[in-house]
């Protein structure tokens, strides 16, 4: 039963129309792309520790390979569903990923993104991009990110939003707006 319903996901057809933003061959997955990635990551499953060295033209890329793409797409969707936004008052939730098949050296992937979810609590905006990696018009990642959006006035609202994301910063991926100026000392 799982290997069919995996078999019924990887012929999943996708219709551009069903996408706010469509990139048709977006993204071209190569031996040399691969390599350079793998060792960017130190991916222990891809051959990258010499320069001479390319992937077997079959292999898998690393599963997140195709993120920056998926990530770009659902920026322009963000874009337009906040105009005027500033970036300084968007937390990030959320992110997951699915795999209905890895990207291959040769594939030529399309991009795809909606927003398929907005709901507000008080000023602050939650949205919901659903994107998607695509060969052949055949489903190979999905990827459905969250993010908040602080939309208040200048006022308490953006202290306790303020200190929200600098709380996460300080613990998640790097200085936040605060502690940047005092990074290093």
């Amino acid at each position: 039963m799982r290997d069919r319903d995996r078999s019924s996901r990887e012929d999943t057809v996708h219709d551009e129309a069903l996408w706010d933003v469509w990139f048709p061959q977006a993204v071209e997955i190569t031996a040399a792309g691969v390599r350079d990635f793998a060792r960017a990551v130190r991916c222990w499953h891809v051959p990258h520790e010499s320069p001479l060295v390319l992937p077997a033209q079959a292999g898998t890329a690393p599963a997140t390979l195709g993120a920056s793409a998926l990530l770009s797409a659902a920026t322009v969707v963000v874009a337009r569903a906040i105009p005027g936004r500033n970036l300084a008052r968007v937390l990030h939730v959320e992110q997951s990923f699915a795999y209905d098949r890895h990207p291959r050296v040769g594939d030529v992937l399309d991009v795809g993104a909606r927003l398929t979810r907005r709901t507000s609590r008080g000023a602050v905006a939650l949205l919901t991009i659903d994107a998607v990696l695509a060969a052949d018009g055949r489903t190979r990642v999905r990827s459905s990110s969250t993010i908040a959006y602080d939309g208040s006035e200048l006022g308490t609202a953006d202290l306790a939003f303020e200190d929200v994301a600098e709380s996460v910063m300080r613990t998640g991926s790097g200085p936040g707006a605060a502690t940047a100026a005092n990074f290093g000392n």
